[in-house]
């Protein structure tokens, strides 16, 4: 599936590197989904943002536009025509007007793969959690917005077999990676696909799941495939020991901390671990794992999520992270169900009408 996708990828892109002026594609954040090579002839590094060429203010005006301008680029002006097409914004230089014809059916092209991309996505996170004896989850998944999911989470309860009596373990993770199309879409369903292969073919019945373990597969896995340098895999994998009510948790390159609620009096813990993002651009060595343990009492809340919650920004430029710890300790006492609810009501209150600029993911666990 991988290479099927990489290989209609690189077709696109071929395609339009044949056009002799400037094509840069963008989603209406100012993304660019696509350029062709012109555009690497005229600037030294490759933009993955339109507003990285030209100011933002340039770029709303270039936005609202449906006809021929001008862009800045370098201290250049190029006349480009500006059109609008399903998602995205097609800037060309004028004299390629007779080409976007063909670049548009390229584009329906583009948008098939798109659509198929998504589905792989959705169906690859989880439709239902499981509801334990000891142990309760709820989640909330929202893509960002023009964008295609690069958020992945899961909840696998480990099968022991026959020693199923004395081990009783329950895998939880989120994972971000980099970019917003097919590759992340693609790049997630690896992540999951490796991790599910770690339990086919690594793990033995009665045998402790330590985290670190599972990363060092993944990350073996993701070098053997040899995914570029640009390409990262974030991720924090959790364990719970539900007969030892303990949690076991190991992260690659998570900025934020997953959370613990108490309790009693609903008092946050931040579990910083740290750990450096799976990447070929990244010496294999310094790609070590560590893990570590808490303990858990009756009514502990568990809170994992990506980072697209925590640094949205609303209308005043502020950031949800503080808001949502707030919301956290002041609702602790309502079921998981509940105070993810509370949380996605609340994160709507305060994105007011901007944009989801990121995957929203947050996944939550209580023991009962």
């Amino acid at each position: 599936m991988k290479d099927k996708f990489y290989e209609e990828n690189i077709y696109l892109k071929k395609t339009l590197d044949l056009i002799g002026e400037l094509v840069i594609i963008t989603d209406y954040h100012g993304n660019i989904i696509y350029h062709n090579d012109y555009l690497s002839q005229i600037v030294d590094e490759s933009p993955t943002n339109i507003k990285d060429l030209i100011d933002s203010g340039s770029f709303s005006e270039l936005k609202d536009s449906k006809k021929e301008t001008n862009v800045k680029i370098n201290e250049k002006n190029y006349p480009v025509e500006v059109e609008h097409f399903s998602k995205y914004i097609i800037i060309t230089s004028v004299n390629q007007k007779r080409e976007n014809i063909k670049l548009k059916d390229k584009l329906d092209d583009l948008q098939t793969q798109l659509n198929k991309a998504s589905l792989i996505h959705e169906v690859n996170l989880p439709k239902n959690l499981p509801e334990l004896e000891k142990l309760s989850f709820s989640s909330y998944y929202q893509p960002a917005e023009y964008h295609l999911g690069g958020d992945m989470y899961d909840v696998i309860e480990v099968d022991h077999g026959a020693m199923s009596v004395f081990f009783d373990h329950v895998v939880s993770y989120v994972v971000d990676v980099t970019g917003h199309g097919l590759d992340s879409t693609l790049l997630s369903t690896f992540v999951k696909d490796s991790i599910d292969s770690y339990f086919m073919n690594k793990h033995n019945e009665g045998e402790m799941v330590v985290p670190s373990r599972i990363l060092e597969h993944l990350k073996d896995l993701f070098l053997q495939e040899g995914y570029p340098g640009d390409y990262f895999v974030t991720i924090l994998i959790g364990v719970f020991d539900l007969n030892l009510q303990e949690f076991m948790y190991s992260s690659a390159g998570m900025q934020y901390p997953t959370l613990v609620i108490n309790r009693n009096n609903g008092k946050l813990k931040k579990l910083d671990c740290g750990g450096i993002p799976i990447s070929s651009a990244v010496p294999e060595e310094v790609m070590s794992y560590k893990d570590y343990n808490i303990k858990l009492d009756n009514e502990d809340i568990v809170v994992l999520y990506t980072d697209g919650i925590a640094e949205q920004r609303n209308e005043k430029n502020e950031e949800y992270f503080d808001r949502l710890l707030s919301v956290l300790e002041n609702n602790y006492s309502l079921s998981v169900t509940e105070l993810v609810d509370k949380i996605v009501k609340d994160f709507d209150e305060f994105l007011g009408h901007n944009g989801l600029e990121d995957d929203i993911t947050l996944l939550m666990a209580r023991f009962k």
